[in-house]
């Protein structure tokens, strides 16, 4: 885990996060999907947060990759 990563997991595992780094998320045909930087599970609201750390300057290679991240199977995800 590199300073970055290290500082996003203090933060998000604070006010009794559960803080899972490299998580493997399988999909419905059983083989990984994602393995985000951080799988975190929130019980106050309940919610389940996935979180991915970068330190790029240059978003314009960042953005596209990230909504890449958000669809599967041509829906996307949590929203039905």
């Amino acid at each position: 885990m590199d300073s970055y990563e290290d500082i996003v997991m203090r933060y998000l595992s604070h006010n009794y996060h559960f803080c899972c780094p490299q998580y493997s998320i399988k999909g419905d045909d059983g083989k990984e999907w994602r393995c985000p930087d951080f799988v975190v599970l929130d019980f106050d609201t309940p919610q389940v947060i996935v979180a991915e750390v970068t330190a790029v300057w240059d978003l314009g290679d960042f953005v596209p990759k990230r909504r890449k991240c958000t669809t599967r199977g041509g829906k996307e995800s949590g929203r039905n």
